[in-house]
């Protein structure tokens, strides 16, 4: 798809399909890569509200845990989706991981619906202070979701090292 998407751009746009057979084939496909029977988190990214706020897709979520497919589920996405799905349907956001930063804190959305952070990431893409280290800004999001998770990517293995140093 990726060769054939720099040919023809139309093939290269993401497939929006927010059905429970299109779910169940992608949990499959994960469970199978990662060699895994179970997955202790299944996160909802970015949902389309009106297609998932439905009991049928509440009783396949809960079908999976109860099967021991998946332990916890929930949604993950930018502040203002998860605001309306914690609004609308609050059981599909058992779990929540959420755009956060320093200077916006876009996941005091959260406190709104009485809701600890839970997983939050964002914190080096945009919102670190000028001139401050990676290791610094992750002490200050540690302290903003102290019983949290803060997720962070990077392909240097450098810098992995500096901030296991500076979360521990």
């Amino acid at each position: 798809r990726k060769v054939a998407g720099k040919a023809l751009p139309a093939l290269n746009k993401p497939v929006v399909d927010w059905s429970i057979a299109r779910a169940q084939k992608s949990l499959d496909d994960s469970l199978r890569r990662l060699r895994r029977g179970w997955l202790d988190v299944l996160f909802l990214h970015e949902p389309v509200q009106a297609l998932i706020a439905t009991e049928e897709w509440q009783r396949w979520l809960e079908s999976l845990v109860q099967a021991g497919k998946i332990r916890h589920f929930g949604i993950a996405g930018e502040a203002p989706m998860i605001a309306a799905m914690l609004q609308a349907a609050p059981s599909l956001a058992q779990i929540v991981q959420v755009r956060d930063s320093l200077d916006k804190r876009q996941a005091d959305v959260l406190a709104q619906h009485q809701r600890a952070l839970q997983f939050t990431y964002g914190y080096m893409a945009g919102g670190a202070q000028p001139g401050s280290d990676g290791a610094a800004v992750l002490r200050q999001a540690l302290q903003r979701n102290p019983g949290g998770s803060i997720l962070v990517s990077t392909r240097r293995v450098e810098r992995v090292a500096e901030l296991a140093r500076a979360g521990s």
